[in-house]
């Protein structure tokens, strides 16, 4: 029978404030409080209220980039790179309008989603903005491009290396991470992908949950022994010897606490 231990866990994950005036302007507070403070994740949340006070095609595509700016940040790439297509989709050709770096965050989109010739589209259309980009980015997007054409003599070379995507059940629009594989030969993950019911906040805020891998990509969740109820569970990892297994249990702590 293996052993399980709890790591005494300090990290807790903030809220800067409680989004109490549920308004379009309450949400874009919230959410640039969020922005300043390397919130990421419930940045994006913030965007996603507040753009959902609006008709699609009355959306600021200011704040609909800021979204995907803050999606990338949070590593949300469906969610990122759905609000910069839609930016990128209404800009001019060689124009960058009032959202310049949208090309840019849409090409880092796509190269940490390894889709190399999207991201060279993005890059190349980002420098050939006029007028010129910001030199710092136009450096980060020349050096990715590098990295891209490096790659690419690398896919080049035959070597017995085979990748196999999991699939829509696995790799959710949340964060999915912390991949082990235990002696017992089940694989486990965590992921982030768990709506909070009991959240007092609006909009509710998800939790994590250390799930494993069975089968042909059957994913089933650990018991309650060890996904806590309203409680954020994630990173297991083992001993050398596969005996024990380690993981972090976690709470939100809200602004008002601090």
């Amino acid at each position: 029978m293996q052993r399980l231990i709890l790591l005494a866990c300090g990290c807790f994950f903030s809220l800067l404030l409680h989004a109490q005036n549920y308004s379009y302007n309450g949400f874009l507070e919230a959410a640039e409080n969020a922005v300043e403070a390397d919130d990421h994740y419930n940045a994006m949340k913030y965007y996603e209220a507040a753009l959902a006070f609006k008709d699609e095609d009355e959306q600021d595509p200011v704040v609909r980039f800021k979204l995907g700016v803050q999606a990338y940040e949070a590593t949300a790439y469906v969610i990122a790179q759905n609000a910069l297509s839609q930016v990128v989709g209404q800009l001019p050709p060689n124009d960058g309008g009032a959202t310049p770096l949208a090309r840019y965050y849409l090409g880092r989109v796509y190269l940490r989603q390894g889709n190399y010739d999207g991201a060279t589209t993005q890059f190349e259309d980002f420098l050939s903005q006029s007028p010129a980009p910001d030199a710092e980015f136009q450096a980060l997007a020349n050096i990715a491009l590098e990295n891209i054409e490096w790659a690419a003599i690398e896919i080049e070379n035959d070597r017995d290396i085979s990748l196999q995507h999991l699939g829509d059940v696995i790799n959710t629009p949340n964060s999915d991470f912390a991949y082990t594989v235990p002696p017992t030969g089940v694989h486990l993950y965590s992921s982030h992908s768990y709506t909070w019911e009991n959240d007092s906040l609006r909009p509710v805020r998800n939790l994590s949950r250390i799930r494993q891998i069975i089968g042909n990509g059957t994913v089933e969740d650990l018991p309650d022994l060890v996904n806590v109820a309203d409680k954020i569970v994630a990173t297991s990892s083992f001993n050398a010897a596969g005996n024990t297994v380690y993981y972090s249990i976690c709470e939100y702590r809200d602004a008002a606490e601090e």
